[in-house]
């Protein structure tokens, strides 16, 4: 089974980001790695997180002091990821339960000539 590597971008997202947590814990794919990183979020967003990657040995929680270009932040996550694919969530937003499954299982079934599969938010 490959392994997902999921990254969520947060920056002061503390009503949603333990949903986009949970939404990551319970995907019916169980072969994951999930980063969350932080950017400098000053709302108690880093609590919610540090609780979540307490409890769970998949979590990697990136914690930056300062809010700085959001893609510096997702290619350091990008560099330290050891997943076989990646998935993209920020913190205001969630996933189905079958969401990594189903695309996967779609990813797997096209020709080598594809590098990307996308759904609709």
């Amino acid at each position: 089974m490959p392994k997902v590597t999921i990254y969520i971008l947060n920056y002061n997202y503390s009503k949603f980001v333990a949903k986009a947590i949970e939404s990551a814990l319970s995907q019916t794919y169980k072969n994951l790695e999930i980063i969350i990183s932080d950017n400098g979020s000053n709302d108690g967003s880093k609590e919610t997180i540090k609780e979540f990657s307490e409890q769970d040995s998949r979590i990697i929680f990136l914690d930056y002091p300062e809010n700085y270009k959001i893609t510096v932040r997702q290619n350091k996550a990008a560099q330290i990821s050891t997943g076989d694919f990646i998935s993209l969530l920020y913190g205001d937003d969630y996933y189905l339960p079958d969401k990594i499954e189903s695309q996967l299982s779609i990813f797997q079934k096209l020709s080598l000539d594809w590098g990307v599969v996308h759904g609709p938010g």
